[in-house]
């Protein structure tokens, strides 16, 4: 990394966030400011390097809960992908800013938020609000059961008492193949 280098925020899911310029470096041993000042466990502190970024608001979008969805030609390798820092070489600086323009390529970053595990878990915790009475099933590992018809159930759920009787309920039906 060096002083005008580009930086890009990458993302999962072959998403990015803002452009920027590296205008200062701070990243040496020397350089040592610690943000975390130090204690009895880390007597050097914590996060004492730095590199400063300029970001350009004029590429991507303008709301800051929005990201760039990259289009499927256009990728990160999976070595740039795993790295904390990256030098992207397989994408052209152009090409990336482009897409990061096109308001077509524009999503919610929230819009990845899993509601069937957000349901599934709510259903496990309060069933009482589906009906009265009814309870998650005792035994944990019941959870997103297959059935015979090849259908799952996300929680199972029971009615205690002397006529319990059990009753799946399912916030997916999916065929398994």
């Amino acid at each position: 990394m060096k002083l005008g280098d580009s930086v890009i925020v990458a993302l999962s899911g072959n998403r990015v966030g803002r452009l920027g310029e590296i205008t200062g470096l701070a990243a040496s041993d020397t350089d040592w400011d610690p943000l975390v000042l130090p204690s009895k466990s880390m007597r050097e502190g914590q996060m004492g390097r730095r590199v400063n970024v300029r970001w350009d608001l004029t590429v991507g979008p303008e709301s800051r809960d929005m990201v760039v969805a990259l289009p499927p030609g256009l990728r990160f390798s999976t070595p740039e992908r795993r790295h904390t820092i990256s030098c992207i070489k397989s994408i052209a600086h152009q090409k990336l800013v482009n897409a990061m323009r096109d308001s077509a390529n524009w999503v919610g970053l929230a819009s990845h938020f899993d509601y069937e595990r957000a349901l599934s878990g709510f259903i496990a915790t309060f069933p009482h609000h589906l009906e009265d009475g009814l309870q998650a099933h005792p035994d944990k590992k019941l959870r997103e059961n297959v059935f015979s018809d090849r259908t799952m159930s996300d929680v199972l759920l029971n009615r205690p008492g002397p006529n319990a009787r059990r009753r799946r309920v399912q916030t997916r039906k999916s065929l398994l193949r």
